[in-house]
């Protein structure tokens, strides 16, 4: 799944370009966006959520929940939900799926619609201070103390205050997404070059380290084979992160991307096309610009989380396999840490709070994380996560599978920022990418332009 971080393309999995509802309208039409929204209000009931079967009918409570999903997460979505349905005999789940990569679609405006029409599923998955800053949240804190099957202690410190907002929990999480390096092992091999994991373990694996091979891997002949040695997937924040840059402070209410350690390492990330000629440029195949890329054997690193293992199982022939990201001094890798929501005009949320305790307890990341998806936030399962118990396919796993133990504890957890803060600094970073402005002069005035709305938060 494209996962939720700032920095990435609105599109069907949008973090960015979040527009407040009050000042926005979504026309809902065209195409398929048109005939989903339709099959979605449909679905969810004309006053919104599910629906509260009368208790004499005897027939089950139905939640709703709107996700998006590649072929792969679908696979896994289906898993859960079963699972969710045998446990809970009198509940039944209606997931529906929302376009990805249509660039009419856009997740979180579409959600807004919803929410504001009063028809919006039950349960959905959302960045915490983007919705339950607007009040369209439900708190779920009362549900958390009366869930005598929630076991707070299981999870890992730290995971489930990334879906607090002033002290409050309105986000679920569980699911982590640290960043990792993917490499094509052949390829390193091949070129003489170490492998990042040796690297990483000596402490050489930097910037520069990563840019000398790079340089080495790349080969942009005219005709195929044209292989690109770095498939730029994660988004700038990532870099940042990884450059040891601190953009925001404790509660994201103050911005500093107009300092040098901030705005260097999203320069550095950008050069890697603009100067260096080593990543996938604008006008390469379409497949190149993302996983598919990688898994195809024609990019030889790129950075993601661990939902990639599922794609790239069974796809790439070449050996692969995970280590950290380049790291500067004091530089971290970037994780998400992902999550569900109840809609607080849902009108089962008893239901709907237990799709979404389903789906972040041991059960359901058991189901989850088995199928190479998002890394387990719970302690009991992510130790058969990284041992390689949970797998449906022990194959799936890279080599160094108990990297994803050693790295979410040295992670730095993506940002939380505010709907047009967020829309400043993707806007930004757009224009140092596409070559138009330097990192410096973009981040100094997206930082000066996002001030107010950081405030806000």
């Amino acid at each position: 799944m494209d996962r939720i971080q700032p920095g990435m393309t609105a599109k069907a999995p949008s973090e960015s370009h979040r527009g407040r509802l009050t000042r926005r309208r979504i026309v809902l039409e065209g195409g398929a966006s048109a005939a989903f929204s339709a099959s979605l209000v449909a679905a969810c009931g004309a006053q919104g959520g599910g629906s509260d079967a009368p208790a004499s009918s005897g027939a089950p409570t139905t939640v709703t929940y709107m996700i998006y999903a590649g072929e792969t997460e679908r696979v896994a979505w289906e898993a859960t939900k079963s699972g969710f349905e045998t446990a809970h005999p009198n509940l039944k789940l209606e997931i529906n799926y929302a376009p990805i990569n249509d660039s009419t679609f856009n997740y979180d405006e579409r959600l807004r619609v919803m929410m504001a029409g009063g028809n919006s599923p039950d349960t959905v998955r959302v960045a915490v201070r983007a919705f339950a800053s607007e009040g369209s949240l439900l708190e779920l804190d009362s549900y958390i103390q009366k869930d005598k099957t929630s076991d707070l202690g299981d999870n890992l410190p730290g995971v489930l205050d990334t879906g607090k907002w002033k002290g409050k929990t309105y986000v679920l999480v569980g699911k982590l997404g640290p960043q990792v390096l993917f490499y094509n092992v052949r390829r390193f091999q091949e070129a003489g070059i170490a492998l990042p994991k040796d690297q990483a373990e000596k402490g050489t694996w930097n910037f520069d380290a990563f840019v000398q091979a790079a340089e080495r891997l790349n080969n942009r002949r005219d005709t195929p084979p044209r292989q690109i040695a770095y498939g730029p997937y994660t988004s700038f924040w990532s870099w940042v992160a990884m450059g040891g840059g601190k953009p925001f402070n404790a509660d994201y209410t103050e911005g500093s991307m107009d300092k040098p350690e901030n705005f260097d390492p999203a320069q550095f990330r950008a050069d890697l096309l603009l100067k260096r000629n080593v990543a996938v440029k604008p006008d390469d195949p379409a497949t190149h610009k993302s996983w598919q890329g990688f898994a195809d054997g024609q990019v030889s690193m790129f950075i993601s989380g661990p939902w990639q293992m599922a794609r790239i199982h069974g796809r790439l022939s070449d050996p692969w396999d995970i280590a950290p990201p380049p790291l500067q001094k004091n530089g971290k890798p970037h994780m998400n840490a992902g999550g569900e929501a109840v809609w607080k005009g849902s009108k089962v949320p008893d239901a709907a709070y237990r799709w979404v305790a389903f789906m972040e307890g041991k059960e359901g990341q058991r189901i989850w994380s088995g199928l190479g998806t998002d890394l387990p936030g719970r302690k009991s399962v992510l130790a058969d996560f990284v041992a390689g118990k949970l797998f449906k396919d022990p194959k799936m796993a890279p080599p160094n599978n108990k990297l994803w133990l050693d790295i979410v504890p040295k992670s730095e957890k993506v940002h939380m920022l505010t709907n047009d803060a967020n829309r400043i600094y993707n806007a930004a970073w757009a224009d140092v990418e596409a070559g138009k402005l330097t990192a410096r002069d973009a981040f100094t005035e997206a930082n000066r332009q996002a001030a107010p709305y950081l405030k806000q938060g």
